[in-house]
């Protein structure tokens, strides 16, 4: 009996004795090894510094977005924002995003234009693009004294404006235009229907005779009193009616009641005015009753708005304005890249737009300071900016830059005006003939140039492009002229 009781007491009393000779033996095992070292911890990263602030180069607008110019005022917009966005994609100008301020003058009232200049100083633009057809008094609200000399771009102009830039180039430098005076656009009106329409498409009028009817504006005046002075040299044409009416007149319901009243209905009826909403009332109140006369708009054919506004209503209608863009395939891309984004032809503004930000842009790389306003704009001037527009070998400046006042006389004999001499910029300049007619197309009515004069030709195009022009035939005569539907 004590043997059992024994064992059991020997077995609990030798495993306690072997587990406490066991554990200092484990201990020394873990003990000879190094210890394992905690993970270190990850640096402190330095705190971020701030972004850097980088101020914007900012261009203003000075535009009618809602005056009686506004459809041109948007198209022209539109062409500045496709600009500024494909700056900014490529790193800005001078490292800076551009942006864009804007201010609506309506109908350029010199109230309205003084707000704009004083708003877009404060806002500290480097440059202004001034949409308006300009006479002296309103250049002179943007001139140097007036705005330090920021860069003023514009595209149409007034002979007031051409004599008060030759005459005092100090206060006025900062304005650079891209087109000419009536001076050009009244005498190339006069060949383009008095001897090329008939010539090149055999087109008969049924008089010889036309009736004007055109706006106050001095822009305007400069075109008609040039067209009238050729009409009256010519023996075979006839003036038989002349009204003036004020700029933004919508109701032409005496005019034309003084027309159908003629004792023979004019052949040609001359709309000479800038209003894209009175270009489109003047036609849609002609065609009430219309006449068989073939109808010129100065302007409005030049603006999609028009085309939208009156659709089929503007098949057939006539007129001038900024030329199609050269025929290139760069411009094509561009054209396909406005309509997409804007569901609008790229006709009128837009595309001139683009290439007068592009062009101040690539000025101000080159002089490297966008404050250096005087030397920016000598910069332009001197430059040969390749762009959409303009002439191929650059854009064409106007010649009163050059205090060129010379009169343009076209050249009867060959149909086309003779060049300013001294003027170096696009060697086309001064002999851009240019006539349109709207057409319906299947995409909606838009401007199809009938003769243009002044495109690069095929031989130019082939060496200086590397391809032929694209949309012109060999003669740089666009498609064929149509009589107008409304004829009865």
């Amino acid at each position: 009996m004590k043997k059992k009781r024994f064992l059991k007491l020997f077995i609990p009393i030798t495993l306690v004795a072997v587990l406490a000779i066991g554990i200092p033996l484990m201990s020394g095992c873990f003990s000879e090894a190094e210890p394992e070292a905690p993970p270190e911890a990850p640096p402190e990263a330095p705190p971020e510094a701030p972004p850097e602030v980088v101020e914007p180069i900012k261009i203003g607008m000075v535009f009618p977005y809602s005056g009686m110019f506004g459809g041109s005022a948007y198209s022209a917009d539109h062409g500045i924002e496709l600009a500024v966005e494909d700056l900014n994609a490529m790193g800005g100008v001078l490292g800076r995003p551009v942006e864009i301020e804007r201010f609506d003058v309506v109908n350029w009232e010199p109230a309205n234009l003084i707000a704009a200049r004083d708003y877009l100083m404060e806002q500290d633009v480097d440059m202004m693009d001034l949409c308006f057809f300009a006479d002296d008094s309103m250049i002179r609200i943007f001139d140097v004294p007036s705005t330090g000399g920021i860069p003023c771009l514009s595209y149409h102009t007034a002979e007031p404006f051409a004599e008060l830039l030759a005459a005092d180039e100090f206060e006025e430098w900062n304005h650079l235009s891209f087109d000419d005076t009536g001076r050009n656009y009244g005498p190339h009106a006069y060949v383009c229907y008095t001897k090329l329409i008939p010539e090149l498409y055999g087109y008969e009028y049924p008089s010889k005779t036309v009736a004007i009817v055109c706006s106050d504006l001095a822009y305007s005046l400069d075109i008609s009193d040039r067209f009238r002075a050729r009409i009256a040299e010519d023996p075979e044409w006839e003036e038989v009616y002349y009204s003036e009416f004020p700029f933004a007149n919508t109701e032409f319901g005496v005019q034309l009641a003084e027309i159908r009243a003629l004792d023979q209905e004019p052949g040609l009826i001359m709309f000479i005015e800038v209003s894209t909403a009175g270009s489109a009332a003047f036609v849609m109140q002609f065609l009430a009753e219309p006449t068989n006369s073939l109808v010129h708009v100065q302007w409005g054919i030049s603006d999609a708005a028009f085309h939208t506004e009156l659709g089929e209503l503007a098949d057939g209608i006539c007129g001038q304005g900024q030329p199609n863009a050269n025929p290139t395939t760069e411009f094509s891309e561009f054209g396909e890249r406005f309509l997409a984004r804007y569901d609008e032809w790229s006709t009128g503004m837009g595309p001139h737009d683009y290439d007068l930000v592009m062009g101040w842009a690539e000025a101000v790389e080159t002089i490297g300071d966008v404050k250096a306003y005087h030397d920016v704009i000598d910069e332009m001037v001197n430059m040969h900016y390749k762009g959409y527009t303009f002439g191929p070998d650059g854009w064409n400046l106007c010649p009163y830059h050059q205090n060129d006042r010379v009169e343009l006389a076209p050249a009867i004999a060959q149909y086309v005006p003779e060049c300013h001499p001294g003027v170096n910029k696009g060697p086309t300049y001064g002999n851009n003939l240019q006539l349109m007619q709207a057409k319906w197309t299947s995409r909606g009515s838009r401007q199809i140039p009938i003769f243009i004069q002044g495109y690069p030709t095929e031989e130019y195009m082939s060496t200086y492009y590397g391809y032929l022009p694209q949309g012109t035939d060999i003669q740089e005569v666009g498609w064929e002229f149509e009589v107008p539907p409304y004829f009865k």
